[in-house]
């Protein structure tokens, strides 16, 4: 179809064309047998028939074009199943194939208006008795001019995705293709967090790596036996960043934002006095040294590290405090702790402070109420992720006589390896969305560990996160907003915009990752504000209307005094090229795009086949 602003074509109408087609066609024929039999004069019908063939040839073409416009796409059609052989035939190295389909142009945005108006009851399908009948609006796969294969270039999905559709709507079939030709990467790692289990995704991906000859790695804390253990905490650079990881699994919002700051200093404090006395930081490390009498311990072990890196004679200093008199009712072990803090202001700090030390001695003899309240509101999290079995997945310990095998992230992408999250969270959303936060928190270290380091590094490691409103958390903003540097490709499922509102606390930080994110799929979504704001992003188009004017007069001489008029006028008028109203009505597996740089795309996905 022209765009031609002042020329108006109908996309869908009956084919003309085809009568012309027949009537030269007929006509030639006709010419031939007149000439033939009656004039008995051949050569003058001879010399006709380039004409009539010619133009039977020129009208059949336009008949045959309209007759592919007029096709509407059959939902027996919709349902397609391809081989992982074929899907491997279809993969290229510079691209992602995101199934078959037609640019969205203005061009597509006037059929889509013109077949709504002209042609409403297409909309749907209007015979109420058929229970077998497929639903969603299969005609607006025939906007386009038929199919071809869609591909996207690799380097575009380095700014990220975002995948969007209601339950049932697609989600996973579709990130199974998109997963099956990230796994043909060979050279790059590929992480999944799934915090609902899906039994084909999972199965899907470790098929896929059976196939590739990768290594799959399985953590699901539903299953721990067959799970892989993964140390949580032991990738950072800075303490700072264990914090971080902690506050992150911590409510936020209003009051609670600044109680889980003091909550973080707290964290930050143990975590350095841990380091200091060469402990490896972990959840069940953290959570043993919140008991008062344990935090007393490290309080006591970290002034003598401290002291004895300062002072080689430290213990003749410290002589006089150890035999000071704190009263009968203190027992030996806080008398030590209360002498080694008075040594520690006294004589250690003026030589040189340490204040991660000072922290924890704040904590330490801070107004007990409040020690036990900053205790009561960490310990509950400390303890839902290392009790139940998740002290040995979360918090591993190396142990010869279990075979699980213990990793970390950084570990699987320095590997390459392919590592599927399941969470559990239909069991118990609460610690799987606390699982999921913490590792997003710890791949963010390795992001910045790449960028800092590494130079961003030499490959490119995919991460894959379904259900992603049940795990986001700032750490994971800050990966969608600097992890390009260090290779990411990020890909995040959800249903609705809400569920990132919800989760994070706010509209702002929503619109924080939306605003990272330059690619956008959408599947059928039920919810009105998320059509709305993916049809809002896009450019509105000058769309034509045609309409026609009928007027009849009729004076006192019926006869005499009779006139008429006939009109057509072209109205124009700036819509969506995409309107809210269609992503609500999509088919399953039927998508609209957006990717990187305003290209928009109609297209539909096969499911992958055994």
């Amino acid at each position: 179809m022209s765009v031609d602003r002042f020329e108006y074509v109908i996309h869908k109408r009956p084919n003309y064309e085809l009568a012309s087609t027949s009537v030269w066609a007929g006509g030639g024929a006709g010419v031939m047998l007149f000439t033939g039999t009656i004039l008995q004069n051949p050569q003058i019908g001879a010399a006709a028939l380039p004409l009539f063939g010619g133009m039977a040839a020129y009208r059949g073409y336009q008949a045959y074009k309209q007759h592919l416009r007029n096709r509407t796409f059959s939902p027996d059609e919709n349902v397609e199943f391809i081989s992982y052989k074929e899907l491997k035939k279809l993969a290229r190295p510079d691209a992602l194939w995101m199934g078959k389909g037609f640019a969205w142009t203005p061009t597509q945005a006037q059929r889509l208006y013109d077949e709504f108006l002209r042609n409403p009851q297409s909309m749907q399908n209007i015979d109420v008795s058929d229970s077998t009948s497929a639903e969603g609006a299969f005609w607006l796969h025939s906007m386009g001019d038929g199919e071809r294969n869609i591909y996207r270039n690799i380097k575009s999905f380095e700014s990220h995705t975002l995948i969007r559709g209601t339950t049932g709507a697609g989600k996973t079939k579709q990130i199974i293709i998109i997963i099956a030709q990230l796994l043909m990467r060979k050279n790059e790692p590929t992480i999944v967090i799934d915090p609902k289990n899906d039994e084909d995704l999972r199965e899907s991906m470790r098929r896929i790596c059976e196939l590739e000859g990768r290594p799959f790695l399985y953590f699901n804390p539903a299953f721990p036996e067959e799970s892989v253990r993964i140390d949580v905490l032991k990738n950072w650079a800075r303490v700072t960043q264990l914090s971080d990881r902690i506050k992150a699994i911590l409510p936020s919002g209003g009051d609670s934002e600044t109680f889980s700051n003091i909550i973080w200093n707290v964290i930050n404090a143990i975590a350095s006095c841990m380091v200091l006395v060469g402990e490896q930081p972990s959840i069940v490390a953290l959570r043993k040294n919140m008991n008062q009498e344990t935090m007393d311990e490290l309080i006591a072990r970290a002034i003598e590290k401290h002291a004895s890196n300062i002072e080689k004679d430290w213990k003749d200093y410290y002589s006089a405090f150890a035999n000071r008199n704190y009263g009968k009712s203190v027992e030996p072990r806080i008398q030590r702790v209360l002498s080694l803090i008075d040594f520690y202001k006294e004589v250690i700090s003026i030589k040189k402070a340490n204040l991660d030390i000072e922290e924890l001695i704040n904590v330490r003899l801070h107004n007990r109420e409040h020690l036990q309240k900053l205790i009561a509101s960490l310990f509950p999290t400390l303890s839902m992720l290392s009790s139940g079995g998740l002290d040995e997945l979360l918090s591993p310990v190396p142990d010869p006589e279990d075979p699980r095998p213990i990793i970390n992230t950084k570990q699987v992408v320095d590997t390459r390896a392919c590592l599927w999250l399941g969470l559990d969270s239909l069991s118990d959303g609460t610690v799987g969305g606390m699982i999921g936060s913490i590792i997003l928190s710890d791949l963010t270290s390795v992001a910045g560990s790449r960028y800092n380091f590494e130079g961003g590094g030499d490959f490119n490691i995919n991460l894959v996160v379904d259900e992603s409103s049940e795990t986001i958390n700032p750490p994971m903003i800050q990966l969608l907003n600097k992890s390009r540097g260090a290779g990411f490709r990020n890909f995040l499922l959800t249903q609705t915009l809400s569920d990132f509102v919800v989760k994070l606390g706010s509209q702002e930080m929503a619109d924080q990752v939306l605003g990272n994110i330059n690619n956008e799929v959408v599947l059928r979504v039920k919810d009105t504000k998320t059509a709305e704001h993916f049809a809002e992003g896009l450019p509105e188009v000058m769309v034509k209307r045609m309409g026609t004017q009928y007027q009849a007069n009729v004076g006192h001489n019926p006869v005499t005094e009779i006139g008429g008029r006939y009109g057509e006028t072209m109205q124009e008028e700036y819509l969506p090229i995409i309107p809210a109203w269609a992503l609500r009505i999509l088919p399953d597996f039927h998508y609209y795009g957006n990717f990187a740089g305003g290209s928009l795309i109609k297209g539909r996905l096969p499911l992958l086949k055994d």
